[in-house]
């Protein structure tokens, strides 16, 4: 729920945000084409309009900022995590190696098994 409560947050806000610069782009049109021919009354409602719009896509982007914040430290965290795990593999496979290595008495079998698991630890 969490990656796509961000995400979701996000794409909401975002077209919320072009919705309002839409309307907030045909208001000002309307004002712009048409304000000597309306009513002062439409003309006052236009312009408070233009200036709840001008707000609303102003927290818009705030709000964006602060979901994009936040889904880049999710996602340095989540690489951190990756890192860690395929750390804590190649030290365990490491000492796997070592163990192997010190325990074996059949010496011809062994360097052919200790050039695999390196390939393993490699990969990753």
């Amino acid at each position: 729920h969490t990656m796509s409560t961000v995400a979701g947050k996000l794409e909401k806000v975002e077209k919320n945000l072009q919705e309002c610069q839409n309307e907030l782009d045909e208001v000002g049109k309307k004002l712009r084409n048409r304000k000597d021919s309306l009513p002062p009354s439409e003309v006052t409602r236009l312009q408070s309009l233009s200036v709840q719009l001008g707000a609303e896509v102003v927290d818009c982007e705030q709000q964006i900022d602060l979901l994009r914040r936040e889904n880049r430290k999710s996602m340095a965290l989540s690489v951190l995590i990756c890192a860690v795990v395929v750390f804590v593999y190649c030290a365990y496979k490491s000492i796997t190696i070592l163990a192997y290595k010190e325990t074996s008495t059949n010496s011809h079998c062994h360097p052919k098994i200790y050039i695999i698991r390196i390939d393993m630890c490699t990969r990753y």
